[in-house]
C-alpha cells in the first residue's frame, strides 16, 4: 500500500468513527405535550386567617396633601 492509500483508509475510518459517536450520543428529544397534571393532595390551609405571634404592620394612611 502507498500512503496515499494509507491516508484514505485512515480519513475514512476517522469519519466513521465520528459518527458512529455522534449516533451513540446523540439524545432523543422527548415532547410531551400533554397538560400537566394537578396535584392529588391540595396544599393544606392554615387553622386560621390569623397567625399568633405576629405582630403586623398598621394600616398605611391615605395622604391628604395636596400631591401637585
Amino acid at each position: 500500500m502507498k500512503r496515499e492509500e494509507i491516508a484514505k483508509v485512515r480519513k475514512e475510518l476517522q469519519k466513521v468513527e465520528r459518527a458512529l459517536e455522534y449516533s451513540e450520543n446523540k439524545t432523543e428529544v422527548n415532547k410531551n405535550l400533554s397538560p400537566v397534571a394537578l396535584p392529588d393532595n391540595p396544599r393544606p390551609t392554615p387553622p386560621s386567617s390569623r397567625l399568633d405571634g405576629i405582630v403586623q404592620l398598621p394600616p398605611k394612611q391615605k395622604r391628604t396633601e395636596n400631591k401637585w
